[in-house]
C-alpha cells in the first residue's frame, strides 16, 4: 500500500513519519512517497528507492520510515541529518 506523504489518506504510521521529515525538509516531504510494509519475522524494516527523481520509502513503522528517508540521506551524500 503506497501512501503518499501529502495531507490527504496518510495512514496514521506514515502521518507520524511524515510529522519527523517534514521538520525536517519542509514542504519537500510531499515529494516523497511513503509505504508501510509489514515487518519480517517480528522486527522492523525499511528500504528505500530513488528511480526517475521520484524517492519512495518503505517500512513497516514510523521509526523504520524515518530511518530509511535517513539512509537515503546519508547514503547518497546529500548531508547529515540531527534529530535534536
Amino acid at each position: 500500500m503506497a501512501t503518499n506523504l501529502k495531507p490527504n489518506g496518510k495512514s496514521g504510521a506514515v502521518a507520524v513519519a511524515c510529522g519527523v521529515i517534514r521538520r525536517l525538509v519542509g514542504g519537500r516531504c510531499g515529494e516523497i512517497a511513503m509505504e508501510l510494509v509489514p515487518a519480517v519475522d517480528g522486527r522492523d524494516v525499511y528500504e528505500f528507492e530513488a528511480k526517475k527523481g521520484k524517492l519512495t520509502v518503505s517500512g513497516s513503522s514510523p521509526i523504520a520510515l524515518v530511518r530509511g528517508f535517513y539512509d537515503y540521506v546519508r547514503t547518497c551524500g546529500l548531508g547529515m541529518v540531527g534529530w535534536a
